[in-house]
């Protein structure tokens, strides 16, 4: 073959963050090797968590031999300013959740909700929204803080499933064999309640948002991924 190339699919409409920025980069630096001229990839991804990585790799279709790192560096200096630090953490927390394996997860995620639950721990999601509001602190601009905010949107959109399957796993696990375990799975299904109302509403709010969460979150319901 005169010509190669590879079709891949880096998003498969998952709403929780799926971030592997550096795997994409080993990806394209072997795909390179062999003589492959690019990848034709169907980017049916969430934005906002996603949109560092997706740079970067439009970045090394053109020239695979650039560093990743120096790339997403440059992402988060030219996005979030003195803030670049914490967002670099941030996202290197979205990457370690997806490499870490889960029981229950295996296969795509595509239109699998429970393996997108599995995509980050609910710790991991507490943490994500820590290292958010320090950013969000070291921001110098009003611009700077409103995407910050879009992403911290964006990962309170996709932690609903997260956390909803941690507490029903937990549920269906308690032995109810006193008062007082009855008690706790009685609320811990009223805190489920509670957040299933509220994940309604944020929902149907996101899908109004005029920033790159609306637009994603319309875009992928517009293809029938939502």
């Amino acid at each position: 073959c005169k010509h190669l190339s590879r079709y891949d699919y880096f998003g498969m409409g998952g709403i929780t963050p799926r971030v592997y920025p550096h795997a994409m980069a080993e990806q394209i630096r072997f795909d390179k090797s062999l003589g492959i001229e690019g990848c034709y990839i169907e980017v049916y991804t969430f934005l906002p968590n996603t949109a560092p990585m997706i740079w970067a790799f439009a970045k090394m279709q053109w020239d695979g031999k650039q560093d990743v790192d120096r790339l997403l560096g440059e992402f988060y200096a030219d996005m979030f300013g003195p803030a670049k630090g914490t967002m670099k953490q941030y996202f290197d927390l979205l990457e370690r959740s997806w490499n870490t394996p889960r029981e229950g997860r295996k296969g795509w995620v595509h239109r699998n909700l429970r393996n997108q639950a599995l995509a980050m721990s609910p710790d991991d999601v507490d943490e994500g929204f820590r290292l958010l509001r320090r950013a969000s602190r070291e921001a110098a601009t009003d611009l700077q803080k409103q995407r910050i905010e879009t992403l911290r949107a964006a990962l309170q959109f996709g932690s609903y499933p997260i956390k909803a399957y941690a507490m029903s796993n937990s549920l269906v696990k308690l032995d109810i064999n006193s008062e007082a375990t009855a008690q706790k799975a009685l609320d811990q299904i009223e805190q489920m309640g509670r957040m299933a109302r509220e994940r309604e509403a944020f929902w149907a709010d996101a899908q109004k948002r005029n920033d790159l969460l609306g637009e994603t979150v319309r875009g992928l319901g517009d293809m029938g991924y939502m």
